[in-house]
């Protein structure tokens, strides 16, 4: 209700690995190439604080990308 009242508007919120219940159940195997390819698991409140910061921002990206890869190697 508070994006159709004009609040925060954002069309893609791109996530890398987040640290879940569900990353639990990751096999070794992926989980060991996700150990190779990341520098961390995204924390829940990192991806709450991101979300926090762009909601209290006046100017709302149309995508954001978050994530821990490596990918500058």
């Amino acid at each position: 209700s508070y994006g159709k009242n004009g609040g925060v508007q954002v069309c893609n919120l791109l996530l890398g690995p987040v640290e879940t219940k569900r990353g639990n159940g990751l096999s070794e195997e992926l989980r060991a190439k996700y150990d190779s390819d990341v520098r961390e698991f995204l924390k829940p409140t990192d991806v709450a604080k991101y979300v926090r910061n762009i909601v209290d921002s006046p100017i709302v990206p149309t995508s954001i990308v978050i994530d821990s890869f490596n990918s500058l190697r």
